[in-house]
This record gives structure tokens, sequence and C-alpha cells, in this order.
């Protein structure tokens, strides 16, 4: 019960801290973020990339959506589904055109496509949100749980944890000392801000 509470305490003070700043600094954050990692090394070495559309108060992933068309990599998107909308799958998208996506419950375009994800589009690089992480790799997110399920559904596929980078996407201020965690909750193993790549 302590933990849930620390976690609680900490999503309201973030939610609160990304609230008062200026829209442009999604934005610009967002496209210094996606040049680090487009000019890193680890850009090359992946052709599938996992993003996720911003929301209000995140850092902008247009930049990089955009630099992901650009060098022709394989772009798959989240959609959410399930009972009770309470898992994503990820489906493959070739465009930013609005005729390719719908608006899903969280007021986010979501792809139409019918591609989706595979065992075989792996190795691949996804980008993972969150409203904070530290330096040990831990992240909180906004308590639907949505990507540590995700991770777990992907290792029943048979996918391993060298066939894909967790890189958490975020502005530098997300980044705190400690993170409270429970047992389920899964690491990423890198962060991207738009002062640096940090890789754990």
């Amino acid at each position: 019960m302590q933990l849930s509470r620390k976690k609680k305490a900490l999503r309201q003070k973030m939610k609160n801290n990304l609230s008062l700043l200026p829209k442009v600094q999604f934005k610009e954050a967002g496209l210094k973020a996606a040049s680090n990692i487009k000019f890193s090394s680890i850009w090359g070495e992946y052709k599938n990339i996992l993003l996720f559309m911003s929301m209000e108060n995140e850092i902008d992933t247009l930049p990089l959506l955009e630099f992901a068309f650009m060098d022709k990599k394989e772009v798959f998107l989240p959609r959410i589904e399930g009972e009770e909308l309470k898992k994503i799958n990820f489906y493959k998208v070739k465009t930013r055109d609005q005729r390719a996506y719908t608006k899903g419950p969280f007021g986010i375009n979501e792809p139409l496509s019918l591609n989706s994800l595979k065992s075989e589009d792996f190795p691949a690089l996804i980008f993972c949100p969150g409203l904070a992480f530290d330096r040990q790799g831990n992240r909180l997110g906004r308590g639907g749980a949505y990507y540590d399920r995700f991770f777990a559904e992907i290792e029943d596929m048979g996918i391993k944890k060298n066939d894909y980078l967790a890189l958490g996407l975020c502005l530098e201020l997300q980044i705190v000392s400690n993170i409270p965690i429970d047992n389920w909750d899964r690491k990423v193993a890198g962060l991207c801000t738009e002062l640096e790549i940090f890789i754990i």
C-alpha cells in the first residue's frame, strides 16, 4: 500500500510539473531528441521501430516519426484494444496522412492498418512513454500497465530481451533519482531526451 501511495504521489507531482511547461518546449525537446537518436549508432542498427504518438504534455514524437519514414524504417504505432481497452497492439504504418488514422480512446491518433506486429518484425527499437524514469531503467507510467503487459506478451511470443532495445523517450526533467517499483514493472534499457542518450 505504501508503494502504491508513493507511485501516486510521484505521478501527480510529475503531471503538475509538466502542465506548467509551455507547449513549445515539448515540440523543441521532441526535435532535439529525434536528432540525438537519428545521429547515434543505435539508429542504424534497427530497421523496425516501435513508436508512440504523443499525448498532451508529452515529448513530441512527430519529428522521430518523420525521420523514420525518411530513412525507410518499418514503423509500428500502438492501438488500444481488447476487453475493457486494457491492451496495446502495434500496427505497421507508412504515412502521416490523417486518412490512415482514427482517434483512439485517449484522443490520440491510432493506425487503421491491419498489419499487426509479428515475431518476424524483430529485432526492433522500441520507444516507451512514461511520466518519469530513473537511471537504473525503472519507468513510471500513467497507471494502465500497457507497456508492462506488452513486454510480457512479446516474451510469450518467443521474443527475447536481446531481440529489442527499449528506450524511454522523455524530457530531461522527467528523469528522477529513484522510482518506486512493483515486481511486475518492466525496465527500459536506456533513455533518450533532448540532451542525451543514456544506455544503462
